[in-house]
């Protein structure tokens, strides 16, 4: 991304473009309201998923790390659909890092 003159305000955001897949914007606003949303969610073989949903879902909603806009979608589209994290339990949580040497 160094190479494509990509300034990059947090690390942080460079670990989560990494792992996506597909990612629609519209800079100017004119089109959007400023807010992320999730529409869907594909398995691995592009088919709409809701057991993709459901474990995003548990992973946004568990996780103790810094709050992001993605998860917030997540969290949000799968309480549109019912999906309520109670019935699990969070055992641990192993922390993540950008660093390169931890």
């Amino acid at each position: 991304m160094a190479a494509g003159g990509v300034i990059v305000r947090r690390l942080a955001s460079i670990e989560n473009f990494g792992s996506m897949d597909v990612l629609c914007t519209d800079k100017t606003g004119t089109l959007t309201i400023g807010v992320v949303q999730l529409d869907a969610a594909f398995d691995a073989r592009g088919d709409a998923s809701e057991e993709v949903l459901r474990y995003a879902f548990l992973n946004a909603s568990y996780q103790t790390g810094l709050s992001n806009p993605l998860d917030e979608a997540i969290v949000a589209e799968a309480g549109k659909r019912g999906l309520d994290p109670g019935s699990y339990t969070k055992s641990d949580e192993v922390p993540t890092t950008s660093s390169a040497n931890g």
